[in-house]
């Protein structure tokens, strides 16, 4: 494969594979959880020198990419690094109680 960007081997890149692949191929175990249901990648996001030019770095390994809002796919207004507690904490799955 021809890089050019230098990070094949990083964990952004690994990330952003995992991204595509999630949203875009049939055969991968989460597509129904993402693509299955309608969260695409934006265009831009496609390339991934565009990713990290809007990404950045991860903060730590400890961070992984999320979606403020589940239910729309990922792009960059759409999109932080977030820790584990933080991506817990934003599950559409998660019930809210007001009281």
């Amino acid at each position: 494969m021809n890089t050019t960007h230098g990070k094949y081997r990083t964990a952004e890149y690994r990330i952003w594979q995992s991204m595509i692949g999630r949203c875009r191929n049939e055969r991968n175990p989460r597509y129904m959880d993402y693509g299955g249901r309608g969260i695409s990648v934006s265009v831009r996001w496609l390339d991934f020198d565009n990713f990290f030019s809007d990404m950045g770095a991860r903060p730590s390994a400890s961070h992984s990419i999320d979606r403020k809002n589940n239910d729309l796919g990922y792009y960059a207004d759409n999109c932080r690094w977030a820790t584990k507690q933080e991506q817990n904490n934003n599950q559409r799955t998660n019930v809210r109680i007001a009281f």
